[in-house]
């Protein structure tokens, strides 16, 4: 009786131990799948880390054109003013040179004399504009 019992007592070890080598198996099973989702979910969040770094250097880049425009439109804002300026100078000058010239034709006039003469706007001595 003693064999049957040691065996019968072998025979219920060994099945325990298979049912928990198949609790194990199962554990392991479910783990590694646990791991492959993991994997999958890091991957694809790289993925989207990768596309979100590739927009990020493309708006640096537009934001870098747009400076060099608004610098680009500073420059030519300030050329436009000093050229504006510089109209603005020669504009007097020449008012300034005409109202010597004025002067002058109306010397040279009163130097010249006589009725024919023609006055500083064009018409002659004694003649109506019409």
């Amino acid at each position: 009786m003693r064999a049957a019992e040691a065996a019968k007592n072998t025979s219920a070890l060994i099945e325990g131990t298979v049912h928990r080598v198949d609790t194990g198996s199962t554990l392991v099973k479910e783990t590694s799948e646990s791991f492959n989702v993991a994997a999958e979910a890091t991957s694809r969040i790289g993925a989207i880390i990768s596309e979100i770094a590739g927009a990020a250097g493309q708006q640096a880049d537009a934001i870098s054109q747009v400076t060099r425009a608004i610098h680009e439109i500073d420059v030519v804002t300030q050329s436009n003013a000093t050229a504006a300026g510089e109209s603005s100078y020669a504009a007097e000058e020449l008012n300034t040179q005409a109202a010597m010239m004025r002067t002058s034709v109306a010397q040279l006039l009163t130097l010249v004399g006589g009725a024919g003469a023609a006055t500083p706007h064009g018409s002659r001595a004694g003649e109506r504009r019409q």
